[in-house]
Order: C-alpha cells, then structure tokens, then sequence
C-alpha cells in the first residue's frame, strides 16, 4: 500500500501507472486530436477496409500489356517457289473461300500472283468479299509491271486502312485480270495448291474454290477439287491485336506507399476505439 495512512474502514484509491497523455484524462479533457480527423469505425467497418486496402494493392499491382505478337509480325497466306509460270488464261472471276477462326484477324495487304514473277502484264484486280452476303469489304488493282513489291512470287500492296475480320467471318478472296496469255494463273486441278499456304492458326480455307465468267461479279459457280489448287489472290494478315493483364511480381514503390497508409489508418482507428472503450478515467482500478 502506497501513500499515507488511512483511517480504519478508508478505502484508499492507489494511482495507476498512467500513459503520457493520462493528465487530461484525469481532468476529464478527451483525447488529444489526431493529426486528421477520424469517423466512428465499427470491427465490421475496419475488416471491410482491410478488404478494400487487399484489392486495392492488387489493382495497383496490375499492368496493362498489348498482345505478345510484335508489330509487323504478319502471314503471308500463299507463296510459291520462283520462278513459277502461270498455266491458264482465264477472263472471269476466281475465288478461294475461308473461315476466320475463334479468334478477329487484322487483314493489313492484298496480293496477287505475278505470272513468271518477272512483272505483271495486264492490271490484276483482287477483292476480298464475305461470301454469305457477297459484301464487298476490300478491293486492290495491281498496275502493270514491277511497282508493287514482290514477295514469294505475288505482287503485294497495303491496303489504304488495315480491315478487322470478326471470328467465324466467312470470306473468299477473288482475282480477275488473267485473260491475257501473257499473265496467266497458276491451277494445279485437283492437286494441292503448288506452294505454302500459311494460316497461322487463325483462319482455315474452305470449300473447293469458285468461279464466274463475269469478271466483274462475285463468283457463284462452286469448283472442284481441293480449297486451294490455283495462285491468283492472296491476303496478308494477323491476330487482331487483344488486352492480357499480367500482375507484377515484385510490387512497385507506389503500392508499398498505398499498403503503409492503409496500415497507419487501420492502427489509428484500433487505438481510437480503445481509449474510447477505457473511458475519461482510463488505467486500472485497483481496491483495496
């Protein structure tokens, strides 16, 4: 027992071990003010803002990044070995039909085949249709001679704006201008195409190729044999670029700032809450 004696019967109150700030609680004063003010937080509130601090420092930790495919990265969708020679002079219209696959392609240039790759010798138009509807979506004619670039025995220009095909589009690439016996196509009959055809996993050619006399006209006239036997329009593209999100695994400066503030708040409120919970006279009671 601290302090004087007491009387027989005197309850004496033994001072406790106070905190710095026990004075003005001695004094009925409240607690001196934090540095911001803040709200009443209930236990249901604070887990709440622990949940919004966690997704907070995930969001913060998400990077936007374009697709993996570089820029330029594109599919040629036919070559041939040079020096190929075309084998048919044929004035109408000639098409080779496709699907677009699950995912939207970008279709950057159109290309047609130059017979004997040594210039072409008559304009080649090539057309690019969706052929439920016979739509026309792109068109390109090739002038005579060397201008266009070659590139694996075809004469390939940019379209003026790249096109975006959606998945599942159902096109055919068609080509008139072969009439003249100097720049002729190339038809392999019922044999494969006489080169690579490239899809990129992105589309799939379709059908047995198709046909009109009408050089201007989309081709109705289904062929025989395989999807692609003959070289007369091709069609360079690419995957239709997409958004991924990656999260990063070491997290940047300005999340630890976020996570720090977010600890800071939820300390203050834990201490608010439990001086509130002590009262004005706060310590123990001590009876004796």
């Amino acid at each position: 027992m601290h302090g004087r004696p007491a009387a027989r019967g005197t309850v004496v109150r033994t001072p406790a071990r106070r905190r710095p700030d026990a004075p003005r609680e001695r004094a009925g004063l409240p607690a001196p003010p934090l540095p911001f003010p803040m709200p009443s937080v209930r236990p249901s509130h604070t887990r709440s803002l622990a949940r919004a601090l966690a997704a907070a420092t995930l969001t913060a930790t998400a990077l936007s990044v374009a697709a993996a495919r570089p820029a330029g990265a594109q599919f040629q969708a036919f070559t041939v070995g040079t020096p190929l020679a075309g084998n048919q002079a044929f004035g109408g219209a000639f098409g080779i039909d496709f699907d677009v696959g699950a995912a939207p392609i970008v279709v950057s240039a159109l290309g047609a085949f130059d017979d004997g790759q040594d210039g072409l010798r008559s304009p080649i138009t090539v057309r690019l249709y969706e052929r439920t509807t016979q739509s026309l979506f792109a068109s390109l004619t090739f002038p005579t001679g060397t201008g266009a670039m070659l590139r694996g025995g075809y004469r390939i220009a940019d379209l003026a704006t790249a096109l975006r095909l959606p998945a599942g589009f159902q096109g055919s690439l068609v080509a008139t201008g072969y009439g003249d016996p100097q720049e002729r196509l190339a038809n392999n009959g019922y044999w494969p195409f006489p080169g690579t055809i490239t899809t990129g996993g992105f589309l799939d050619f379709v059908g047995g190729g198709r046909y009109t006399l009408d050089p201007d006209a989309f081709p109705t006239t289904v062929d025989g044999g395989p999807a692609v036997h003959f070289a007369g329009a091709n069609v360079v593209f690419d995957r239709a670029p997409t958004a991924v999100v990656a999260t990063s695994t070491v997290p940047e400066p300005s999340t630890w700032a976020l996570v720090g503030a977010g600890l800071l708040v939820v300390s203050a409120v834990a201490r608010r809450r439990r001086a509130a919970a002590e009262g004005p006279a706060g310590g123990r009671r001590d009876d004796v």
